[in-house]
């Protein structure tokens, strides 16, 4: 999140990192850290990214984390859902039943116009050949792709790919990590344009869509809205608290 975002996004954002940062504790045990300066855990860029806004965020917030019946809430943020943030448990395994109330994903109308909202993204037919051949192989040279399944929040599950006399099924997930989350900025695809050398990727949002929207946050806090509002609408049901250690 940009330090120069309205103070209270930040505040919103530094309670979901606290909390993720506490809930993940000991993560890395065995290698002799907790957690991670990287994607593994969260990106971070060190003193020099910080100003005044950021340190008064986190003096405003002092302790605060989330939770969820008793217990420290597994909370997850991101660029931009695309107006609608995803359940956890589609986007990495799991039973949906079971999912926490404030991790099912809400309709966010708030990012809605910010960058990367809506998107395309344009690869060539060796570009998805190479990448799916990184992943599940291909008995031949691709000649279509197509969108098997998607889950109710708009993200793809899964894709078709059709080579030679075979059609191989592959993870969106997989796709776009071989493609690179640069290039293909989420699995929310709408729909897929074959070119004649190519296909078009019309989608939206921008990362894996779980919990915060960093947009629709930076959004919200323009409108006014203060940042435990703002913390129990993409985590409905969470309960905000301090701790002591």
């Amino acid at each position: 999140m940009d330090p120069d975002w309205p103070l209270e996004a930040l505040k919103a954002q530094a309670v979901v990192a606290r909390t993720f940062a506490y809930a993940n504790m000991g993560k890395f045990r065995k290698d002799g850290f907790d957690l991670t300066a990287d994607t593994r855990s969260q990106v971070y860029r060190g003193v020099t990214a910080v100003n005044e806004n950021v340190r008064s965020a986190v003096r405003q917030t002092r302790g605060e984390v989330l939770g969820w019946r008793g217990e420290l809430l597994h909370v997850y943020y991101h660029s931009c859902c695309g107006g609608r943030t995803e359940d956890v448990a589609q986007a990495w395994g799991g039973d949906p039943k079971q999912t926490p109330r404030p991790l099912r994903g809400v309709k966010d109308p708030w990012c809605q116009g910010t960058p990367n909202h809506s998107w395309r993204a344009y690869f060539t037919w060796s570009d998805l050949m190479s990448a799916i051949q990184e992943k599940v192989g291909l008995p031949g040279p691709l000649s279509s792709l197509k969108i098997a399944h998607r889950d109710a929040a708009g993200y793809v599950l899964s894709f078709a790919a059709r080579a030679g006399r075979r059609t191989v099924s592959v993870r969106s997930s997989d796709l776009r990590h071989s493609l690179g989350a640069g290039e293909l900025k989420s699995t929310k695809i709408r729909r897929l344009v074959p070119k004649k050398k190519g296909v078009e990727f019309i989608g939206g949002g921008s990362g894996h869509g779980v919990g915060l929207c960093q947009w629709g946050t930076k959004v919200q806090a323009l409108k006014g809205r203060s940042y435990d509002k703002i913390l129990l609408f993409y985590f409905p049901g969470s309960v905000l608290s301090v701790v002591t250690q």
